[in-house]
């Protein structure tokens, strides 16, 4: 039970810091309507209201990464977007090195979109799982591996809600299994989608660390606020 209050204050810690966040960061002008949003996010940065990557979406990340080679890039969540003088564009990929036996990591892949529907790919950032953890292909820090397949299947989903019984005041969504790690059981790192029971709180994603023991049981270890913008070091 002292492990509950623990979690739920932590997560209206979590909460709270977004909120400022939110409240004090400076904005540009062309973003102020995204930031009357309920999900607006620092920088300009609006969650969007579903993960699940449309054909549209799609074609923009196709359009962008015509003539790349050397790996092939698989969407698996959009997280957002920001008003510029158009739009910026941020999705999860599933990055695969075209090698022999290629080792996939997963990344935010930043797009801009202008008004006459050009696409230009700004940034591939790599996601750690951990601390110190190189998404290169190689083993992760501490025993950390990449997922083959982010799916989060019925068994994985009902380890996560077993792990969270019991955490109230918000709403986990978990999007994406990005990474296992081998212990006395498994640790699995998932990409959540969260939302605070509040009209006014604005969504955000965390990367969640849920132990799972060799009896079935599961416990929530860490959550980690995943500020995605963040990873534009591209100046937008």
């Amino acid at each position: 039970m002292k492990k509950v209050w623990i979690l739920m204050l932590a997560s209206l810690l979590l909460v709270c810091a977004v909120a400022c966040k939110t409240q004090t960061a400076e904005q540009p002008d062309d973003a102020e309507e995204a930031n009357d949003t309920p999900t607006a996010l620092v920088g300009g940065w609006t969650v969007s209201d579903s993960a699940e990557v449309t054909e549209a979406q799609k074609a923009l990340l196709d359009k962008a990464l015509t003539g790349l080679v050397g790996a092939t890039y698989e969407p698996i969540a959009y997280l957002g977007s920001q008003l510029v003088a158009g739009t910026n564009h941020c999705l999860l990929c599933k990055v695969t090195p075209v090698v022999p036996e290629p080792e996939s990591h997963y990344a935010l892949v930043f797009l801009y979109e202008d008004f006459s529907g050009n696409v230009q790919l700004m940034n591939v950032a790599d996601v750690s799982l951990v601390p110190g953890a190189e998404a290169d292909g190689e083993p992760l820090a501490g025993g950390w591996r990449f997922t083959d397949d982010p799916a989060v299947t019925p068994e994985l989903k009902e380890v996560f809600d077993l792990a969270l019984n019991g955490l109230v005041g918000t709403t986990y969504t978990p999007i994406a299994h990005l990474g296992t790690q081998v212990v006395a059981g498994t640790n699995h790192c998932f990409l959540c989608r969260c939302e605070a029971v509040s009209p006014e709180a604005a969504a955000y994603y965390t990367l969640m660390t849920v132990y799972q023991d060799l009896n079935g049981n599961a416990e929530l270890l860490e959550v980690n606020l995943f500020d995605y913008a963040s990873y534009c070091t591209y100046g937008a």
